[in-house]
């Protein structure tokens, strides 16, 4: 039996300076497998190395990966830095060397996948917090705008 995954599309995201963002392009399950998180393997040594840790995740000792091809989907997930919005979480698995993402909750179809980051992604950074009433809001207004088409 084989998974199929989700529709996503990658959109400009609802957080302010953030660029790019995955949405649902249709709805998804809680629990549902979303994607994956993968890419190139490093070891410690090399990952210290990198010049560009934004898509850099730690998946286990030894064990890193660079999702910095843009084709890889998981990469657009932002952390919009509020445990009330984040709708998916990366399940790290060394021993396959990726992170499945998954649903926590409900997925409705054109909302944006949002997950926690971790406290040390975050080290040296000036992160923006999305407020639920944004969010609340531009789902509201999409939800017009798709009604009236």
């Amino acid at each position: 039996m084989t998974h199929e995954q989700p529709a996503l599309r990658v959109a400009e995201s609802r957080i302010a300076d953030a660029g790019l963002g995955l949405f649902a392009a249709e709805d998804i399950e809680e629990g549902e497998i979303v994607c994956t998180y993968h890419g190139r393997i490093l070891r410690t040594r090399e990952a210290i190395c990198l010049a560009n840790k934004d898509y850099l995740m730690r998946l286990g000792p030894q064990c890193y990966v660079n999702a910095e091809d843009s084709a890889i989907l998981a990469r657009y997930i932002n952390d919009c830095r509020n445990a009330l919005l984040y709708n998916v979480r990366f399940d790290k698995r060394a021993d396959l060397q990726l992170a499945h993402v998954i649903a926590i909750r409900p997925i409705r179809r054109g909302h944006e996948l949002y997950a926690s980051y971790g406290r040390f992604y975050w080290i040296g950074k000036t992160p923006t917090k999305l407020r639920l009433a944004d969010v609340v809001k531009l789902e509201e207004e999409d939800e017009k705008e798709e009604q009236a088409t």
